[in-house]
């Protein structure tokens, strides 16, 4: 081995090493971050969240492809709303994922949703999927909508009692009984359901929206105690009685529009009322609610 006998020797293979360095890394650069196509996803900040939009060019494919970037940015939210991606396995890894909207794209399964816990808002509408089980353990949800999906049984939504806001609406079910425990409970759209019997709402006292819009729906008893109720729709329901609604103080908005309700005297009482559909019901006098200066009824 040659020892250099000066230190501008010395200088000479430093210099020497750093240009050989400087070779390699030009000739072997280091990996480069993906870059995410715009023309598929683009990311942006919305209500606080970073948020990945997919357009209709997402397939199977690009979203498991832009995962690890979207993982990497620290993505909280993700709409992959009527594109045609059919397998959500991919999203298992974002276990900072707090929002998910895949209404209208091609998923058969939920499964692969199992482990993301973290998810807070969730949106199933209009897929055709029917078991629910994988759902089960997400409790921190607080937003579901399983709209014009083939739900029936709402059981493995026993644990999820942190729900808000949940729409039913278009679905086969029938049972409420898993919800009765649910207090936190502010909107339900149990709209065209197959619900007849409301008594698992009674105790819902903070609920401020619901809907029973085409269900067979008879007894309105059991909605009394839902005294934070700002809006509530009855169309073509086959509640006759309406007595038990004048408990509702915060009532704002009240639809009976295709019902056989004839007498409305029970609202007079109700100061915040502010809107009433009459239409296709049997009332036929409304001077009961004449002193409702602020009320404007649609007949």
């Amino acid at each position: 081995m040659l020892v250099p006998r000066s230190l501008s020797a010395v200088r000479y293979l430093i210099r020497g090493a750093i240009c050989l360095l400087l070779v390699v890394a030009l000739w072997c650069p280091m990996p480069a971050a993906a870059v995410l196509d715009k023309q598929i996803v683009t990311v942006a900040m919305q209500n606080g969240l970073l948020v990945a939009t997919f357009t209709d060019r997402a397939d199977d494919a690009s979203l498991e492809a832009a995962v690890p970037e979207l993982a990497a940015l620290g993505v909280q939210a993700i709409s992959l709303r009527g594109t045609p991606v059919r397998d959500m396995s991919p999203l298992s890894v974002l276990k900072q994922l707090k929002t998910l909207d895949i209404c209208g794209t091609l998923v058969r399964s939920v499964a692969p949703l199992a482990g993301v816990a973290s998810l807070k808002a969730l949106n199933l509408q209009f897929l055709p999927i029917g078991d629910l089980t994988p759902l089960s353990g997400l409790t921190d949800l607080e937003i579901l909508n399983l709209g014009g999906t083939e739900v029936r049984d709402l059981t493995p939504l026993k644990s999820l009692t942190k729900l808000r806001q949940l729409v039913l609406a278009v679905t086969k079910v029938s049972d409420l009984t898993v919800l009765a425990g649910m207090r936190e409970m502010t909107t339900l759209d149990l709209g065209s359901t197959w619900v007849a019997d409301v008594r698992p709402l009674a105790g819902m006292s903070s609920l401020r929206f619901l809907s029973l819009n085409g269900t067979p729906v008879d007894d309105a008893r059991p909605l009394r105690g839902l005294t934070s109720l700002r809006e509530l729709n009855l169309v073509g329901t086959q509640i006759r009685d309406i007595a038990p609604l004048a408990q509702l103080n915060q009532l704002e908005i009240l639809d009976l529009e295709g019902t056989p309700v004839s007498d409305i005297k029970s609202l007079a009482g109700l100061k915040s009322l502010r809107a009433l559909n009459l239409g296709g019901s049997r009332v036929t006098d409304v001077s009961a609610l004449s002193a409702m200066t602020g009320l404007t009824i649609r007949r």
